[in-house]
């Protein structure tokens, strides 16, 4: 039972993603106030449901550093909550493959999972991504996105469709994964902003 809870959080983080579906074209100009607010207080925003969100976070950088660190995969583990490992098994042009190995705690269990992503990356802007294989998720698919707001500032956008295997209970999945989604924008925003003050 906790195997099957604990996987799910690993698979948290959503840097792969691919474009057989339509995500609302919502622009840092188009967000409403409230969240605004949240934005510019510098926190992760999250909205959506069951499988279907929209991520977003403010960062103080360039578009350059941000996609710097989007694209580090190798350099994964250092700074995304529980990515343990990426290796490149495949590059080509614009197209990766890698293979992503994740780690979560949950009470005193700890669980292991791997999932293969595979990644297009249009510069400057957006990375697609997509499953290709994974232990507990029937599909993932989605995009980051990176909007230029000010000269050193950035809005950094996910978006993504995710499907749990039918075994796993999806109230508990879908928790999981939101919040380590969350948890996620804030680990980005972190880690670009580092870089970006050279430290």
């Amino acid at each position: 039972m906790y195997k099957r809870i604990c996987q799910p959080i690993l698979l948290s983080i959503p840097l792969v993603l691919g474009s057989w579906f339509n995500f609302p074209d919502i622009s840092f100009a188009q967000t409403i106030e409230p969240e605004q607010a949240t934005l510019n207080a510098g926190k992760p925003l999250l909205t959506g449901q069951d499988g279907r969100y929209i991520g977003k976070i403010l960062i103080n950088a360039s578009a350059e550093k941000a996609w710097e660190v989007l694209t580090d995969y190798n350099h994964f583990s250092k700074f995304l909550p529980s990515v343990t490992s990426v290796k490149i098994l495949e590059s080509k042009g614009n197209q990766k493959v890698y293979e992503q190995v994740n780690t979560v705690q949950v009470l005193v269990f700890t669980q292991t999972s791997k999932v293969t992503i595979a990644a297009t990356e249009t510069i400057p802007s957006l990375i697609t991504f997509q499953l290709q294989s994974g232990d507990s998720l029937k599909s993932l698919q989605g995009s980051w996105q990176i909007e230029p707001i000010s000269t050193n500032q950035i809005l950094v956008t996910n978006q993504v469709n995710v499907e749990p295997i039918a075994s796993m209970p999806r109230d508990i999945f879908f928790g999981i994964y939101s919040e380590n989604l969350t948890k996620t924008l804030a680990a980005l925003k972190q880690e670009t902003e580092r870089r970006s003050q050279g430290k």
